[in-house]
């Protein structure tokens, strides 16, 4: 909230350059000026937001002589506060002060605004050739158009920096090296920048599939040895191509992890050495990650590449477990495997559309053995989904209890009239999902 006062301040001073000094103070009981804070601090409602600490409103209520400027959470707050100064005339067109445009002014706006984000994550990744004061530049830029949402990539950013700081594909300028440390001091920097604007920070990307087991992905796509970088003990969490676990044409980068094995997916949940800033391991917001892949993550019965059913069986396990997100992270690599496309695609629309079932439902195992695992959600308001999952390759007759009322499948035709259990054939790795119908 400090920083935003302190951007506010400084562009009404550059709107109002004779308005004089423009103090801050700590005032719950401010009746006058500008009063800045959360929108609970004023009591005003936020019952549209599912969770006030993702999902971003803002609030003006402003005169000439000031008024309140809230948010449902810091970083909306200081998203409000730019809100407010472009419907003052201010504006920024690309990163950096010579994208800003301010203009000058003689009085201030009456404005009555409220608007609650369409998304909840709404933001960029670092990529390509970077210098720090570009990604300095970024960050400062993110919450001046609206985004709550900074990621970046690799444990150390190394190969982006060195890209710039070498000019690599510009003869006409020298290199100018920096050190594998360096890096990630700057990385460190551009972290402590994310936090003080209340930014979401999501972490790493690249390297997910090597460095959780010890396979150095040193932020490369180069070839190296397998036998001087690859623990033989990790070999078994590596996906299988073409009949060998072993790095992707000798790329750490390009090697992706076997999701079918639940010991690998244990291990990549438990992996928390990021530098502690990372928004995902929060326990107290997001319990559970669930890290999904591409068909080259999976190890199954039919050959190199699992059938649409086999891999959004794999997807919907984690969720049945207890996972609160999925974090699909991999090259798509389908060429001529339309089925799987297909089934990528409906993984994240079937997430987009029972997010807050899956964040914000009570969860209850009901059956869980070595062919058939099911759980039922429950909703605030009494709404139930379930999910039957098959692991076998052959049809399982299934009875599961615990399960009334009535129930249609989800993007499917099947109805389920249960009294108090459910009897279902499942075929070779089915995964109904069904939710209670009104």
């Amino acid at each position: 909230m400090d920083y935003a006062a302190e951007e506010l301040k400084k562009y009404l001073r550059m709107m109002m350059p004779r308005c004089g000094e423009v103090p801050i103070a700590y005032d719950p009981a401010a009746q006058t000026a500008f009063r800045l804070g959360l929108m609970s601090d004023f009591g005003l409602d936020t019952s549209d937001a599912k969770d006030v600490t993702l999902d971003d409103i803002i609030y003006l209520d402003t005169t000439s002589e000031g008024g309140i400027i809230a948010g449902s959470n810091p970083g909306a707050l200081l998203i409000a506060v730019y809100r407010y100064l472009k419907f003052c005339g201010c504006r920024w067109l690309f990163p950096g002060i010579d994208g800003e445009k301010i203009p000058m002014i003689d009085a201030l706006p009456a404005v009555n605004y409220r608007k609650k984000a369409d998304h909840r994550y709404r933001g960029q990744c670092n990529e390509g050739a970077e210098s720090q004061r570009c990604m300095l530049d970024a960050i400062d830029y993110t919450p001046k158009i609206g985004m709550n949402t900074f990621m970046l990539e690799f444990d150390n950013p190394y190969t982006y920096y060195e890209k710039y700081y070498n000019h690599l594909g510009n003869p006409s300028r020298e290199p100018e090296p920096i050190s594998y440390d360096t890096a990630l001091q700057w990385k460190r920097a551009c972290e402590a920048e994310i936090a003080k604007r209340g930014l979401l920070y999501h972490d790493m990307g690249h390297g997910w599939t090597a460095d959780p087991f010890g396979i150095p992905s040193r932020g490369r796509w180069t070839v190296v040895d397998e036998a001087e970088v690859l623990p033989e003990e990790s070999r078994q969490y590596l996906a299988q191509l073409n009949g060998r676990r072993g790095l992707c044409g000798g790329i750490p980068l390009n090697t992706n992890v076997c999701l079918s094995n639940p010991e690998a997916r244990a291990y990549l949940r438990d992996f928390k050495d990021l530098g502690g800033y990372i928004d995902a391991f929060e326990p107290e917001r997001h319990p559970d990650k669930c890290f999904g892949g591409t068909p080259t993550c999976f190890a199954y019965t039919g050959g190199d590449y699992p059938t649409f059913d086999e891999y959004v069986l794999n997807y919907w396990c984690e969720f049945v477990r207890g996972a609160k997100t999925m974090y699909p992270y991999a090259y798509l690599g389908l060429g001529d495997r339309p089925a799987l496309f297909e089934g990528t695609r409906y993984m994240f629309e079937s997430i987009e559309c029972l997010e807050d079932v899956i964040l914000f439902g009570k969860r209850r195992t009901l059956r869980k053995d070595k062919r058939c695992e099911c759980a039922l959600w429950t909703m605030p308001a009494g709404d139930r989904t379930f999910a039957l999952l098959n692991f076998t390759d052959k049809p399982q007759a299934v009875t599961v209890d615990g399960i009334k009322g009535r129930f249609r499948e989800f993007r499917g035709t099947r109805r389920f009239d249960c009294t108090a259990s459910l009897s279902v054939t499942l075929q070779p790795h089915e995964s109904p999902l069904t939710e209670q119908l009104k």
